[in-house]
């Protein structure tokens, strides 16, 4: 097994992890105390982790030093529980490099590891899976709108092997469409490969080099393709939209930032989050994990990445109207190419058009971006 093979697999392994933390990060209501052995073990694990694994290793030396500084300070002493001891250790890390990957969480339920390893047991792995299949991998809702128009509201970006059959089921109900609407505002991100499977079935059969992960800890580069087979039937001839908002982040903003540059698709909506960086997860014990972005992805169109910026869209929108917008301009441009609009068509715009002139103003447009 060659080294980037190891590396994929790695991703994969703790990206996984990543999932299980997220999902189950304590409330304001739901703490644990910490005493000071466990806060030296966290508070020394991060210093070590960010060192040696984030992406920018200068950067990485200054997170290091911050931390040291900052517990020679006395500042962790303070910490009696685990959100206070998160909260501090990420404003550490986050006055030095302003990553929204980058913090450090915790879990009041335990995470088994495997002995050795770090990662999660096999049994935890089997737990992570199926609450991944309860909430269906991601794919909210999917259907077809009046006008012919396809609709497809996934949540999360789960693994291929995993979430493989229902995102080729969705693909397959999308079939048909005259356009399709792909709902990425309420999208945190998860596994790139699912985007790279998706983003398969919006281009031809020819492969499409997308980008490029950067990873310093195994000092590998990894190239992200479409795929030259799919199952089902492409949709590379339809129009697409995407809609996204100021919680569309990471994975979800690969996959976006994909599309936009190749002219693929119109983005409406907000302004994203600007989360670029693969992160890799140490786990400190089974209730804490440092979140440390380790890779950088370059588009191989523009050579750029979206880290810090968010991807603009093309068409601005506030998130609750965006899929209003869309639908109405995707309604539009499917009559300008139709020789004779049926009724149910011209009856689609009018109830689109008239959506949208009565939708109530966003209660307040200008809330500030979510951490």
């Amino acid at each position: 097994m060659d080294r980037a093979t190891r590396a994929m697999l790695a991703l994969y392994a703790l990206l996984l992890l990543a999932l299980s933390f997220l999902a189950a990060s304590a409330r304001a209501d739901d703490d644990m105390p910490v005493d000071a052995a466990m806060r030296a073990a966290v508070v020394d694990s991060t210093a070590r982790f960010v060192r040696d694994n984030y992406v920018d290793s200068l950067a990485g030396v200054r997170l290091s030093d911050a931390v040291r500084r900052a517990r020679a300070a006395g500042r962790y002493e303070r910490c009696a529980t685990a959100s206070a001891l998160c909260d501090s250790l990420t404003a550490t890390l986050q006055s030095v490099v302003r990553d929204p990957h980058l913090h450090v969480d915790y879990s009041v339920r335990p995470r088994p590891m495997a002995a050795g390893t770090g990662e999660p047991s096999p049994e935890e792995r089997a737990r992570q899976d199926a609450e991944s299949g309860r909430r269906n991998f991601g794919f909210a809702r999917v259907e077809r709108l009046p006008g012919n128009v396809g609709y497809l509201d996934l949540r999360r970006f789960e693994r291929p092997d995993l979430a493989g059959a229902t995102a080729v089921a969705a693909m397959a109900l999308l079939q048909g469409s005259d356009a399709v609407i792909l709902d990425l505002r309420k999208n945190g991100g998860g596994y790139g490969e699912m985007g790279m499977l998706l983003a398969s079935y919006f281009f031809g059969w020819d492969p499409i080099h997308l980008s490029d992960v950067i990873d310093r800890p195994e000092r590998v580069t990894m190239q992200q393709w479409t795929f030259p087979y799919v199952p089902g039937s492409r949709l590379a001839g339809v129009d697409l939209y995407v809609l996204t908002s100021r919680r569309t982040f990471s994975a979800a903003e690969g996959l976006t930032y994909a599309l936009k540059n190749r002219g693929r698709a119109v983005i409406v909506g907000e302004r994203t989050r600007g989360g670029a960086h693969p992160v890799l997860i140490r786990q400190v014990n089974e209730h804490f994990a440092v979140f440390v972005p380790r890779s950088r992805v370059v588009d191989a169109v523009t050579g750029t990445d979206w880290e810090g910026a968010g991807i603009a869209p093309d068409v601005e929108a506030p998130a609750e109207r965006a899929l209003d917008v869309a639908y109405l301009e995707a309604l539009k441009k499917i009559r300008a190419r139709t020789a004779a609009p049926d009724e149910d068509l011209t009856r689609a715009i009018e109830d689109a058009t008239r959506a949208l002139e009565t939708k109530p103003a966003p209660s307040n447009p200008t809330s500030p971006q979510p951490k």
